[in-house]
């Protein structure tokens, strides 16, 4: 069988995210999988929220651009977290993970050869 773009679209069941607005008015957004490759790009690279969520949702962008992010973090998360969108490893609003390679380990270096100068001392 081949895939069907058609059928996939028929069959997708992307409810609506709602949510309420700063004047306690309820308000919809699209299921963030009905955003293009390329709206997702221009949030994900550029931050460019304000700009697709007016695309996509005209006027909410704006309004949502002007709320401090301690709003809007958990605001997208739960809309993706409804659109089934898994960001664990995204980290909204939280530093990356350091390797282990670039970790201080805050003990002093240990010298690993002998210079020509350590060795003129003795």
């Amino acid at each position: 069988m081949t895939f069907s773009v058609r059928k996939t679209l028929a069959d997708a069941s992307l409810a609506p995210f709602e949510y309420e607005d700063a004047a306690g008015k309820p308000q919809v957004l699209p299921h963030a999988k009905t955003l293009s490759p390329d709206q997702a790009m221009r949030i994900a690279i550029h931050g460019d929220f304000e700009g697709v969520l007016n695309e996509i949702a005209p006027g909410q962008g704006t309004a949502l651009a002007n709320l401090p992010m301690i709003v809007i973090e958990p605001l997208l998360a739960a809309w993706f977290e409804h659109s089934e969108i898994d960001l664990s490893g995204a980290g909204l609003g939280k530093p990356p993970k350091s390797s282990p390679s670039s970790t201080s380990t805050r003990a002093p270096s240990k010298r690993t050869s002998r210079s020509a100068a350590s060795r003129s001392r003795k």
